[in-house]
């Protein structure tokens, strides 16, 4: 298509910028990122009843948004200390749609297809960009970049001592869900699990798993 073709280059662009090293909020040091690495998963259960401390949310988002300009929303409905609905990153106290936390959940639930993490996640990060903006260059950046920020979330989720998966939409709902008409990238919920993934096996000797279905 024209857009992978635009990645064609016969020459490195620019390096991108890291950024400012993000203020943490949190005191605790937390494990060493060997062991996140080892220990972090792909979550298929959050528990809807939990809420996440305001840093985590706070941390976990500064952290990965390091250096990346671009456009993120967040669905609040489990932050302790933040006012449930849709905002745009990083206004998490002044949402876009205040909503009422059961209808934040159902509509992050029907906009993922009824798919229960969304509608279990403490705060559901989601980027998006305007396509009539971008050429096909740009898109692919956006995209790269939108799953850079998804790894570095998936990893500061697991550090912080919540959960995290990613999670597929329906791009014909993002307009009344985001209050904003954007074409998706990424979406990843973070909130409380209901179980601990197990640490992974050395090279050579994986460790045994139990399979867990979403609900």
């Amino acid at each position: 298509t024209a857009a992978q073709r635009a990645g064609e280059r016969t020459a490195l662009g620019a390096e991108i910028v890291r950024g400012a090293p993000a203020e943490l909020r949190s005191i605790d040091p937390g494990p060493a990122i060997d062991a996140v690495v080892a220990s972090k998963g792909s979550i298929r259960r959050l528990q809807a009843d939990r809420t996440l401390p305001r840093e985590v949310l706070l941390d976990a988002m500064n952290a990965s948004l390091r250096g990346v300009d671009l456009p993120h929303w967040v669905g609040l409905s489990g932050v302790d200390g933040v006012p449930t609905g849709v905002a745009r990153w990083p206004d998490v106290d002044s949402p876009l749609r205040p909503l009422g936390e059961q209808q934040v959940r159902d509509e992050l639930f029907g906009a993922a297809l009824e798919q229960g993490l969304a509608h279990d996640a403490a705060f559901v990060a989601m980027s998006g960009v305007r396509l009539a903006e971008l050429d096909d260059h740009d898109y692919r950046d956006a995209q790269f970049l939108a799953g850079l920020v998804e790894g570095r979330l998936h990893l500061m989720a697991y550090a912080l001592g919540a959960a995290a998966s990613g999670m597929t939409f329906r791009d014909s709902d993002l307009e009344g869900l985001l209050g904003e008409d954007v074409a998706g990238l990424l979406w990843t919920c973070v909130g409380v699990p209901e179980y601990r993934t197990r640490r992974s096996g050395a090279p050579g000797s994986p460790a045994d798993v139990t399979i867990v279905w979403p609900r």
